[in-house]
């Protein structure tokens, strides 16, 4: 999968609906200091001149990529956005972190599934015309066989606090009864697992800090470990189940072949977008961004 990750730079432009047309407000003020006040023009034409010119290419850029999935019948399934951001969650160690670094830049949840959506387009144009072999699919799978295996899973729970104390007065609670997925919803401090009675879901090794995994993929199923200490404070870990590594046979792994070499077929991005700019007609109107086209790496707004 290729990474994906977006950050905030977008300019969001203001209007009021004023009898049934749309009117800029270029005068209106958005904050004051002193006697003197900061216009929306002014916000503009500074946003304008740090970054305009990329926000436009984005959004055209953009545009163009969704008229010319219409033009070829292409889509997304939800499914397949849930499947790419379920990858790109897999980079962060938690759920709350993977919502507080959305946070920390300004992108909501449903904002990058959008932006998902946009890119796996890109993909399914830029493989559309490839032809794949019944031998050459065969050849990839027994050349790869190792890379394709499914690695060691885990699905764990867990209760996070800031104290070794706290998370040892916790672990007794657990010992004499008391639900764990109640104590995780009242007591662990990330809040995303905690709502879900602290479920984490599947993990392999890699995926988590490794004092952390170290005694996940140690655990047999329905053990419940000693407070461990990682970087984010100590964890009351409890293994749920548990999937043993294994080798996909080649009808099961013929899916994911085949999408790694369309992948590697696939037309560049960049010759990609030129051609399909011409195919949707674009035209720029204003003369200071006429060179906005010019042939640079693809990215989606706010990227």
């Amino acid at each position: 999968m290729k990474q994906i990750w977006y950050g905030v730079t977008g300019v969001v432009v203001g209007a009021a609906l004023v009898g049934g047309i749309w009117y800029f407000n270029s005068a209106q003020a958005l904050a004051s200091v002193g006697k003197e006040s900061i216009t929306r023009a002014e916000l503009v034409k500074q946003l304008e001149s740090a970054g305009g010119k990329q926000i436009l290419k984005s959004l055209v850029d953009e545009k163009v990529i969704h008229e010319a999935a219409i033009k070829y019948q292409l889509s997304v399934s939800d499914k397949e956005i849930d499947e790419e951001l379920s990858q790109y969650k897999k980079q962060f160690p938690s759920e709350q972190q993977f919502k507080d670094t959305l946070a920390k830049n300004g992108v909501s949840e449903a904002d990058l599934k959008d932006r998902i959506r946009t890119k796996l387009l890109l993909d399914k144009l830029a493989t559309k015309d490839v032809k794949l072999s019944e031998e050459e699919i065969k050849k990839y799978y027994d050349q790869n066989k190792s890379n394709l295996s499914e690695k060691e899973q885990v699905k764990a729970r867990h209760i996070l606090v800031e104290k070794e104390d706290e998370a040892k007065a916790i672990l007794e609670q657990i010992k004499k009864g008391e639900d764990f997925a109640k104590l995780a919803k009242e007591k662990s401090k990330d809040k995303s697992s905690g709502e879900k009675g602290g479920d984490l879901g599947f993990f392999e090794q890699g995926q988590m800090v490794p004092e952390f995994e170290k005694v996940a993929f140690t655990l047999k199923v329905g053990e419940i470990s000693e407070p461990v200490k990682t970087p984010y404070g100590y964890h009351i870990i409890q293994v749920q189940e548990r999937k043993e590594a294994k080798t996909p046979t080649f009808e099961e792994a013929r899916s994911k072949i085949e999408s790694i070499l369309k992948q590697q077929k696939a037309k560049p991005e960049d010759q990609l977008l030129s051609e399909l700019r011409k195919e949707v007609n674009v035209q720029i109107k204003e003369d200071k961004y006429k060179d906005i086209l010019a042939d640079q790496p693809f990215s989606i707004p706010g990227q």
